[in-house]
């Protein structure tokens, strides 16, 4: 008998393997193993996808079975939810045991992909599958099952071997910080000493209840911590960097000068959580649930916020730039303040709202440009001399390459903005955008360029048509562009705010 039972999760389409899944579960059974396939889910309150993913979670091993079928997609997601709960389990770490269907084994038509784009969806799948493992064939369900069973009991050993490393783990935590800090500590020193440069092995501690429990100070640096319930845990000054805690449970912890660096806190509960003087600068917040979170004095540089649900956050003091509020195949759009993150977005993509909420256009300023990874001094200058002057940036940066058409997006974002600052230094995207907002608005724009650079061919013509686009301010540096951003920028941007206003009233 093992300490710890192992559960083996059975991944696979249903309609063309299910046979070979039936055959497979009785292996398991031989083996006196524990499994979890669809055909035992039961009711349950939460959506399917998340049923699958949660049954993925609490599983040691996957086997994966792949036959001519794709299978059913995720609502909302162009991907089947065979290769979801496989992708999740890879994400995780844990073991897979990957089997193909033998090409020439003949099977109905009716169990062989028809949709085009499945298809393609299907081959591409089967490519990442064979790249990342050693895959096995089938040709019925005895065969399968056999092949199966022989490959569970080799890797039997070990897969106890991490169930117990696991308890290990848990066991450990109860010793407290010290003994726990101290542990790591050797692993790593162990892990520098050895020649061949092996890598510690990932912590998993995915799924754990660590519900108030006594964590301020441990060193949970780079755990996997996914969907782990830490409520009213205490994680003050911990050490989370870089740390797995998406889909985790945060509500009401105590995270007050936790350092959550380049932390993934994707989908994560933070309701009523302390994160006072916490450093979550590059950290991953997006679809993370804000409700009365405490972020006083916080470091919020650099995170991805889309999709996050913000609701009386308490934010003062706390330093906040670079918040990215698009999805990440988008261009990529910043603001500087979690809570008005949310309201931007919302106004992106509802005219009824952007039209209730217009006192924003006195404070935002839209900077538009291409900010490469030479250029990142420019944007932060610009950020840092509007906040200065106590306007909120919204920076829309051209350099992410994309597909999408985003002109109206910068029209939207124009018309919420009390003037535009655009940088026209090498403009392989502004020429249209600049285009299709000048005509329509009647907002200051304030061009800027690199000295030695010239302007696109027909920025001179829309200067001569449009009496709201400044003289350029040319800049030499970053200190250059500060320098002069008062007199050059600021001022006459106001100055013309003010006269565009009185036009617009005469009329």
């Amino acid at each position: 008998m093992h300490e710890h039972s192992i559960t083996v999760f059975l991944c696979s389409t249903y309609r063309d393997l299910s046979d070979e899944r039936t055959a497979v579960l009785s292996a398991i059974n031989t083996l006196k193993l524990k499994h979890e396939s669809m055909e035992y889910f039961g009711a349950r309150p939460d959506r399917p996808i998340e049923t699958c993913l949660d049954e993925v979670s609490r599983s040691d091993v996957l086997v994966v079975l792949i036959g001519h079928l794709y299978g059913t997609l995720v609502p909302e997601r162009n991907i089947s939810f065979t290769e979801a709960e496989y992708a999740e389990a890879y994400r995780l770490g844990k073991k897979c045991l990957v089997y193909f269907r033998d090409e020439n084994v003949p099977v109905l038509p009716k169990h062989v992909e028809r949709d085009s784009e499945k298809l393609r969806l299907l081959a591409q799948f089967r490519q990442t599958l064979g790249s990342r493992h050693t895959v096995d064939t089938f040709r019925d369900a005895a065969d399968l099952a056999g092949k199966v069973k022989d490959a569970l009991a080799v890797n039997l050993e070990t897969l106890s071997r991490q169930a117990n490393t696991r308890a290990q783990y848990l066991a450990l935590i109860k010793e407290g910080g010290d003994a726990w800090n101290n542990w790591r500590h050797g692993l790593r020193e162990g892990r520098e000493s050895k020649a061949n440069g092996d890598q510690e092995h990932p912590i998993d501690l995915s799924r754990a209840d660590l519900r108030a429990a006594d964590l301020r100070g441990f060193d949970l640096s780079e755990v996997m911590l996914n969907r782990t319930d830490f409520g009213d845990a205490d994680l003050s000054n911990a050490n989370l960097k870089r740390a797995d805690l998406s889909g985790a449970r945060l509500a009401g912890a105590n995270l007050r000068g936790t350092l959550l660096e380049e932390a993934n806190l994707a989908e994560a509960n933070l309701t009523r959580a302390n994160l006072a003087e916490a450093d979550l600068s590059g950290a991953n917040l997006s679809f993370a649930r804000l409700v009365e979170t405490n972020f006083e004095r916080a470091r919020l540089q650099n995170c991805f916020v889309y999709g996050v649900s913000a609701w009386s956050v308490r934010a003062s003091e706390a330093i906040q730039s670079g918040l990215i509020i698009s999805p990440a195949h988008e261009a990529k759009l910043t603001v500087d303040d979690i809570e008005v993150a949310q309201l931007n977005y919302l106004m992106l993509h509802s005219g009824r709202i952007r039209d209730v909420i217009g006192g924003i256009q006195g404070k935002s300023v839209l900077v538009l440009g291409r900010f490469s990874v030479d250029r990142v001094e420019i944007i932060e200058t610009i950020r840092a001399k509007l906040r200065d002057f106590n306007f909120l940036p919204i920076v829309f940066d051209f350099e992410r390459p994309t597909q999408r058409d985003f002109t109206e997006t910068v029209m939207t974002l124009a018309g919420m903005s009390r003037f535009i600052i655009i940088d026209i230094t090498n403009p392989r995207a502004t020429p249209l955008e600049l285009q299709a907002v000048v005509p329509n608005y009647r907002i200051p724009v304030v061009p800027i360029i690199q000295s030695g650079e010239k302007p696109f061919s027909m920025f001179s013509d829309l200067m001569a048509r449009y009496p709201w686009i400044l003289p350029v301010l040319e800049y030499n540096s970053a200190t250059d562009l500060a320098a002069a951003f008062e007199r050059a920028v600021v001022q006459p941007a106001l100055a013309q705010h003010e006269k565009d206003s009185k036009v617009i009233l005469k009329k």
